[in-house]
Formats: C-alpha cells, structure tokens, sequence
C-alpha cells in the first residue's frame, strides 16, 4: 500500500505539467488534453504510435467485479499512460486500473483456479483522466488491462460489444479478449492467480501505445563504407537535452556501416534527469565489383591431360597440397632412434574423403624424448602482413604431461635462409609441461587455434608484421615422452599469395565500399584443370553479405603430339630361366622386371634343371633371360657349357639372349660367342653408361638415368672386351670394368651381364627400369608377314604399334603402306601414323619381312660359275638351269 500511495501522491502533485498534447476520445467525439506527471518523465521521451480505444461507449453498470481484456503482443512497444474514467464523464472521479503479464500463455478460463501473473502497473482509487504508465510491452508475451472508474456508489463498468475485439495495437491488429476479475479493484491489487479469461464483452479501457525516440535505419551512400544521416535533434518540452554518447558523430555527419549508439541527457531540473537513446544503423546495401579475368587460355602440362591453371583472386584459396594418395614421398623425416616412436601414413580424408597425412608418436620413458617431424617445403610468394594459410588439420593426444602435437610455419627468402617461424596447436592439446616451462613464458610464439579439429586458418602475422617471403616451410612435430598424440593434415591453401617462380601474381579482382570482401572461385585458382573449356565463376561476398558473380572460361588446348612407338614384332614369348635352388641373391627383382617388360603372365618360368631344350631354344621364345646370380651360378655355368652351341645357333637364326650372373662361388664361367668370358671375383659398386643416348638409357620405363648406379655390390663380375661386342654399363672408377656388353650374332643379338639383384641397386625405381629396358631392347625384332593364297598381304595399325602413347589418348592409327604383294617379297620399311583428338601427330617407322606363302610354290636362283668363250659369249645348257632353280618347288 506504501507504494501505491506514494503513487497517488506523486500524481496529484505533478499534475499540473501539461505539455500540450491532446487524445482523441471516440465515446464522446472530444479532444482530451494528455497529463504529464513526473511519476512518468520517461514517457515524455516516447513518440506516440497509437492511442488504443477499446469500442465504442455501450453501457455503465456497477459491480464487485472488474472486466478487462488481454492480448498477445505482436511487436514490442511502450504503454505509455491508460484509462478507464475520462474526466468529463460524470460519476467517474476516480478509476483503479492494472497491467498485467502472463507470460508465454494466455491467463487461464474461468472459473479457474486462475494461473500466476505479474502486475507490471497499478494505480488504485486514482483521478480519472490519463494515467502515466511507462510498461515496456514485449512481443510474442501475454498482457492484461483491467480496470473501472469508481466512486462512492461503487464500481462502475464501461462496456464494449463482442465477445472479443480486433484492436489496432502499435498499427498492428490485435486480438483481445475478455480479462476478468472477480472482486472490486478498489480494494487493490489482488493476489496472483485472481485474473482468468471469460468469453464475453471486454472492459472498456484506452491506453496510448509509445515509443522511445526511433531508432534510424539507412542505407549506406554510393561508394562509401557509411552515410551521411541526418536528423533532428531530439528535444523535450521544459527540459535541457545534452548529447552524452562518445561517438562523436551527431546529425549531418557521415556513420559508419553498422549500429551507432546516440544517447542523451534529459534534464527536467531540480536534480531530475533520466538517459535516452537511440542507434543509427547504417546497411551496407552495395554489392562489391569485381574485375573478372580474361578468358584463359593455356597448353597442356607436359605428360598430362590438362594443366594447372592460376589466375588472380583477392583472398582466393590457392591450392598447395591435395596431399594427393602417393604423395607421402614428398615429406622429410626427422627421426632419432630415441623416444618416442614415429609412424606417419596415408588416411582417408576426413576433410573430403580422399586421402591425407597422419603423423603420430608413442612415448614410454620421459628419458631421452625428443620432437619428431616430417617436414615440406613449398614455393609461394608473398608478405605475412596479407597472406594467411588455410588447412584442415585434426589433433589429437592423451594429454599427459610431457605430451605436445603442434605444427611450425616457417617462412623462408629463395636461398632456403629462415625469416622466422611461428607454432600452431589445437585447443587443449598441449600437457602441463610445454604449456608452464614454454607457452606462457613465450606466449608471442604460440597460437592456440580455435579448435583441435576442423579447417583453420595460420594466421602468418603472427610470425612478423611484414614480411616478404618465396617459401614456406611446414612442419608436423609430435612430442610424447609418455602417452601418445597425432595429427592429420590435410588440403593446404593459401590465401591472397602468389605461387613460386611468378605463376600466379597476386592481384585484386574485387573492389567494394568497404574492407572485408572476400572471392571464392568455383574452381580455386592452382587447380588442375582438363583439356578442353571449363567455365570458372567468382564469387565476392562483402563483409556485409551482398554478393557480386561473374565467369570466365579456361581453355587448355592439347598441344602435345602422341609417342609412336613401332614394334619390331617378336615372333615368340619370353622366358626367364634359373634355378630350382632359389631365387638369384635370395630377390625377386628378377620377376619384377620381367613383369615390368613383358606384363605379368605374358612370360614364362623355367629352369636349369628342367627346362626342355628342344622347345627353349625353338621359334617358341624370341627372348630367353638366363640367371645365375649367389650360390646359383655353379648350376648355371653347368647348363651353359652343356648348350652353348644350341644358344648360339639359336641366337644366330634370330634369338635374343640375355646371360647375367653375380656369382658367390666358383671361378666365373665361358660364354661362348667369340670367347666371351665372365670374370669372377671383380666386384663393381659404381657403374655408369658408356653411351648415354643408348636406348635402355632413354625408356620406355622412367624415370631412368645412365648411372651412376650404386649398390652394395652392383655386379660381382666383369666382362672383358672381345671381338664384337659393345660395352654398354662400365665402373665409374675404372672403366676398363665393363659389367654390361651387347652383341650382334647372325640375325639375333645377346647381352652379357655381371649384375646382382635389382634389390641391392639404387636409385629406385631408376635400377629396377634400366633393368626392364635391356629386356625391352633386347626382345625387339623385325616382324615377317606372309602372302596369303593370292600373294597378298595387310598390314594393320595393330600389327606394328608397339604401345604408342598420347597424354589424353589416341584418337586414330594408320600404317601406310600397308598392302603388299608378290613383288614386294623381303624387307619393307613401313610408317605408323598416331594421332590424338587434338590433331596432333607422330609417325614411327618399322622394317617388316615379307614372305612367300609357306603352301604355295618357292622359287630359289643360285649363282653358278661360267667361261666364257672366245667371242666372249656363254650359252646356258639345260643342267645350267637346273642348277640354278636347284630347290625351286
């Protein structure tokens, strides 16, 4: 009640402050002037939006009972004063009214037990007339009006038609419906749980709808991050205004993009003062401009069916690793014998589900713990004040105490010299021992990124303010002493940079009224791009969401010409002989390299022991590798000395023979064809080329060099240089050691080898392919075509290609000539034409026997001797003919 008096007081005092403003009352058509009382000062800071009349005047009628109506507020707003007694009416001296909230749910119906509610404002047994009120109506909630004018004779009711009525509320239609109270308001305000809905005719009850002084939404003007706004400065009738807020902006100067606070000072005097404000909020409404490249045009990448393309995109993402499956390679290892123990391997992306690098460490004794890393390089130009890194990364540990994955940038000038580093790591995930003895007494050196999973940003800053670099170095370091951590790295970029060697400048392609644009292309700039056109679309987007697109096409033209390759159509399969006893040095590589050549299953297996002669050395094998390398090479010589006469004959009648031995005992071996010998013991453990541009030196299998190969040992013995035969690999260091020589014998040729295993050579893969280009070179012959029944003969495409090649395929072969007939009977020098679906092209040439028909007849002319006579003439004799076509069938 203490309240509620002080209440009346303070309106029966301050009544007397009139500012003028007037309502307009539809029960009697009048004008009433509004009151302004000081219980209310901040009412008089409020515009007004509506002036709320609940129907029209129907009837009075005293009661106990007080009727209102209750709605659900559809925007937010200010009741700033009420009434239920206008003060012209008669008989309504006085009036008690209510606002009341109900929350999320409307009161509950008749006849209840009524739900909680909140009294917002009372005014018990008051003046008639306009009420101050200041209730801070919020949207979507429940409210209540209730109330009755009053006097000694009791309550009276106004009423008003319907069972509900469809108010205009802050200029939006509202529901209200009846609110009820079951006692007189006069005795004061009731308890909660009094007020319930009723259908019927709603209380009578006006109230004027305010706002504070409205907020100002513009847009911001052409080409600039702002605008000029003008207003008129908030003034209050017998009060002094004063702007307070530390913008320093007032009306007429040009806002800033976004929300800007204006707030004053209202002093009414006599030390009455209250704060208002409202914000100017400018939108940025502009969509940036972008200056969209020239249409690309670019040649394939040598090799490939495509190329990597880069082009200009303020903040674009440029592609740096895809750390595409294969690619494992590429990282250096930093890996102590000590602990912890290192694995890194190739995952499934977790990012989009290709593949991705995973590092990790188990620790066990906090003795002897150092970092392990694995580390890579990458050319791209730029200054750390404006390029960043993008990458999506995963960390993960148990966090005990000496326990710490992180990440190092490094950015590097283009002789490798350090320009500074800086170290990133995942929320969390870091033990007590690195974050107290190296985090918080360096804290300049570390980030801790916004999370230990997801894609993030190295923000390159923080390494130096400006900086210029050509690299960058990346390092994934896992420290566990005890326990164990990992981390996935995954679909590096970089953003704004430049790509190495000046690929890809930098440049600005967007432009905007305000800072913050930022352009994603469809396809990022770096990427591989097809042969053919591929439309790429920018995409800038302003800080504020407006959006700018446009395209451009980037074309890759195939400029490469296909590889023609001809065969020189070997007749027959190859075989690989050895012993039962086991593979030469214990390896494989022999295998591998066959398979390389030949394909795998298109070659066969035999042995020493228990090859078949008669068949082995036979138009059944055109290729024939014999090897007897380690403890092999007894059985080996043994077969060799038992056939050498068959080898050579074989060989002479056009074979190709591959004899190569690395002995472990005995005392060499004799090779047969013009006394070739093999030297044992003679080790080699640097061989080079005696002749680079030898073809086993140049493919087909690359990558391959002409030496120096290395191995441990690469050959075990020699072989001297005899009549007719060609050096081909020698030893660095004394090249009167020859471990590779060729031969040409009759119609085939032989190579003499002292090698061991391919296992024991390096480089790889180089040995393994130098290995398999002696068995293609070697295997290599002319290809015979034989008439049919009519003397004729085709040649198709088929029947010379020997595995030409084109970087996005053949489109079309064709041999020419490629028909032959009885006149064109031995070697014939044939052109096999590639050509790609570009148009490019290349021609190879191959030399073909042409032959007889086996069926039909053979006509054989041998030289005879004849004399002269006297006149200088000769006449042929019938048994001179005869001789001639001896062996004609």
């Amino acid at each position: 009640m203490k309240k509620i008096y002080l209440f009346v007081i303070f309106c029966l005092t301050f009544s007397v402050l009139s500012f003028g403003q007037k309502y307009y009352s539809a029960s009697d058509e009048k004008y009433y002037e509004l009151s302004k009382d000081a219980v209310g000062l901040k009412s008089a800071a409020l515009s007004v939006s509506d002036t709320v009349i609940a129907g029209d005047h129907v009837s009075d009628y005293s009661s106990d009972y007080t009727r209102g109506y209750y709605f659900q507020a559809q925007s937010s707003f200010v009741i700033r004063e009420l009434m239920c007694a206008e003060e012209a009416n008669p008989g309504a001296a006085r009036q008690s009214v209510e606002v009341i909230l109900f929350g999320a749910e409307p009161p509950v119906a008749y006849p209840g037990p009524g739900g909680e509610h909140t009294t917002l404002f009372s005014a018990i047994d008051v003046s008639s007339g306009w009420i101050e009120c200041g209730v801070d109506v919020v949207e979507g909630s429940y409210y209540g009006i209730i109330g009755a004018k009053h006097d000694q004779g009791g309550s009276t009711m106004y009423n008003s038609y319907g069972d509900s009525q469809d108010l205009m509320i802050d200029g939006i239609s509202t529901s209200c419906n009846r609110l009820i109270l079951q006692q007189s308001l006069a005795t004061g305000s009731p308890l909660s749980g009094s007020y319930m809905s009723d259908p019927g005719s709603i209380g009578r009850i006006h109230f004027i709808v305010g706002r504070y002084w409205e907020d100002i939404v513009v847009d911001n003007d052409p080409g600039i991050c702002g605008a000029v706004v003008n207003y008129t400065v908030p003034t209050v009738e017998g009060a002094i205004v004063t702007q307070i807020d530390a913008s320093g902006l007032t009306s007429g100067d040009e806002f800033p993009v976004g929300v800007t606070m204006q707030e004053f000072l209202i002093d009414y005097g006599e030390g009455v003062t209250e704060t208002r404000s409202f914000t100017v909020t400018v939108n940025d409404t502009e969509p940036p401009v972008l200056d969209c490249p020239e249409n690309i045009v670019v040649s394939n990448d040598s090799g490939e069916c495509g190329a990597v393309v880069t082009f200009n995109a303020l903040t674009d993402e440029v592609l740096l690793d895809e750390v595409l499956a294969g690619s494992l390679a590429g990282w250096g290892i930093t890996d102590e014998q000590y602990n912890p123990i290192l694995s890194f391997e190739e995952i499934v992306s977790p990012f989009d589900g290709t593949s991705a690098i995973q590092t990790s460490v188990v620790g066990n004794t906090i003795m002897m713990c150092e970092t392990k890393a694995v580390t890579k390089t990458y050319d791209i130009i730029g200054n750390s004040a404006t390029v960043d890194l993008k990458v999506y990364l995963e960390f993960a540990s148990n966090l005990t105490t000496y326990n710490f994955p992180y990440i190092v940038a490094e950015l590097l000038d283009e002789n490798d010299n350090s320009l500074g580093q800086h170290v990133y790591y995942g929320k969390d995930m870091v033990g007590s021992f690195f974050l107290n003895s190296h985090i918080l007494t360096n804290p300049d050196s570390y980030t801790e990124l916004p999370s230990a999973t997801g894609d993030m940003v190295l923000d390159l800053a923080r390494i130096g303010e400006d900086i210029d670099f050509n690299k960058i170095s990346i390092k994934l370091c896992n420290y566990a002493c005890e326990g164990e951590n990992s981390i996935v790295f995954d679909h590096l970029r970089a953003i704004n940079s430049g790509l190495g060697g000046g690929t890809g400048e930098s440049g600005s392609v967007a432009s905007d009224n305000c800072p913050g644009v930022q352009v994603e292309a469809s396809i990022p700039s770096g990427s591989f791009f097809q042969v053919g056109t591929t439309p790429v679309t920018l995409t800038a987007t302003d800080a504020a969401g407006n959006i700018t697109s446009c395209s451009f096409n980037v074309t890759v033209n195939d400029t490469e010409a296909p590889v023609a390759i001809c065969k020189e159509g070997a007749t027959g399969v190859a075989a690989y002989v050895s012993s039962t006893a086991g593979e030469p040095w214990g390896q494989p590589t022999g295998k591998e390299a066959m398979d390389l050549a030949f394909g795998s299953g298109n070659w066969e297996q035999l042995y020493f022991e228990t090859a078949d002669l008669a068949v082995l050395l036979s138009d059944a094998y055109s290729f024939i590798y014999i090897e007897g390398g380690d403890g092999n090479a007894n059985s080996m010589e043994a077969f060799i000395d038992a056939h050498i006469t068959e080898m050579e004959n074989w060989v002479a009648n056009g074979g190709n023979l591959f004899l190569n031995a690395a002995p472990n005992v005995g005392d060499g071996m004799s090779w047969g064809f013009w006394g070739v010998e093999l030297y044992y013991p003679d080790a080699s453990n640097s061989v080079e080329a005696t002749d680079p541009s030898h073809p086993i030196f140049n493919g087909p299998f690359t990558p391959v060099i002409a030496g120096p190969y290395t191995g441990g040992s690469y050959a075990h013995a020699t072989i001297p240089e005899a009549l007719n035969v060609t050096v081909l690999l020698q030893n660095t260091e004394d090249p009167t050691k020859h471990v590779l020589s060729y031969a040409e014998w009759g119609l085939g040729r032989v190579l003499f080898g002292g090698m061991t295993a391919t296992y024991f050579h390096s480089p790889q893969p180089e040995a393994l392919n130098l290995r398999a280009n002696m068995f293609d070179f070697l295997s290599k012959r002319v290809s015979e075509f034989e008439l049919d029944e009519n003397g004729e003969v085709v040649i198709t495409p088929e029947d010379i290609d020997g595995g030409s090649t084109d970087n996005c395929g053949i489109e079309n072969m064709e041999v020419n000539p490629s028909e032959f007939g009885i006149e064109d009977l031995g070697e014939q020098e044939v052109t096999l034409t590639v050509t790609d679906a570009a148009g490019n092209t290349s021609s190879c040439t191959a030399t073909v026997i042409i032959v007889a028909n086996s069926d039909g007849p053979v006509v054989v002319a041998n030289p005879i001797d004849v004399y002269l006579d006297e006149t200088g003439g000769y006449t042929l004799a019938p048994e001179d003919l005869e001789m001639m076509a001896d062996g004609t069938t």
